[in-house]
């Protein structure tokens, strides 16, 4: 009966493990960014994990990117980046698995982003 126990508690515990895993927001992500006056952009988003905490940097056809202040509550992902002294930008996504959309905006420029997680080799 203990056996049984510790299986079921092993299994449980590794669901709990499996799932928190899942929830990840680490990776490198293939982004396509939408202004709606015909600026389409293609970038790379690179977001690193360490004990918790968030860095990245977005990378392309311009100078790297660091993130500013990344967060991820599970579902929703938001960072900025300094473009210029007018312009910082926000960024707004929802993730869902290996996918997000979401939303970007500044006093400069505001649009829509899409992004895919490469799969890790």
């Amino acid at each position: 009966m203990k056996s049984l126990l510790r299986l079921l508690l092993f299994a449980l515990l590794a669901t709990a493990f499996l799932s928190a895993a899942d929830k990840s927001v680490a990776g490198k992500w293939n982004c396509t960014s939408d202004d709606h006056h015909g600026a389409v952009l293609h970038w790379v988003l690179t977001i690193g994990e360490n004990q918790g905490k968030l860095s990245g940097e977005i990378t392309g056809d311009m100078e790297p990117l660091p993130l500013i202040d990344p967060r991820f509550d599970g579902t929703n992902l938001e960072f900025k980046t300094f473009i210029n002294p007018n312009c910082t930008v926000a960024y707004h996504v929802t993730v869902k698995g290996d996918e997000f959309e979401g939303t970007f905006e500044c006093p400069e420029v505001s649009g829509t982003m899409k992004g895919t997680r490469t799969p890790k080799s």
